[in-house]
């Protein structure tokens, strides 16, 4: 139990954003995003479409995590990187706000239609992971 704690002590020290808390495998995105699965959890907040899973498989204090931008809506890949790295960086910067929350996927979608600043996304991002962190079933 100690070293668990010491290990969320050090990895909230740590701003990071690993590949180890990137939700990669297709078989787990199917299941994050399939309709008929009652344990997943959906949330809007503008400019993110927000989809949730808890769970007690949870290894690492922190869920694995995707974002998406459509290529629908822009069309350019600098413009889906652009928004993909200022999303990775909000949460990278809040990521805290659902430490040990018992979340084991977490997917934001940009839903936005235009180019947000980084403190839009950030201000949305806050809000979606404040609603994760109030939904989390009490410990």
């Amino acid at each position: 139990m100690r070293w668990l704690f010491f290990f969320a002590y050090f990895v909230t020290m740590q701003q990071t954003f690993s590949k180890a808390e990137k939700l990669t495998h297709k078989k787990h995105i199917d299941l994050l995003f399939a309709k008929n699965n009652i344990e997943n959890k959906a949330k809007t907040c503008y400019p993110f479409r927000v989809i949730f899973s808890f769970g007690d498989d949870c290894i690492s204090p922190f869920p694995k995590v995707l974002i998406t931008v459509s290529k629908r809506y822009f069309k350019k890949a600098v413009d889906r990187n652009l928004l993909k790295r200022r999303t990775r960086e909000a949460y990278r910067l809040n990521k805290n706000a659902i430490l040990n929350k018992n979340v084991s996927k977490l997917a934001f979608v940009y839903i936005g239609k235009g180019k947000e600043d980084f403190l839009v996304i950030q201000k949305g991002l806050l809000k979606a992971l404040q609603y994760i962190s109030d939904e989390s079933p009490s410990d």
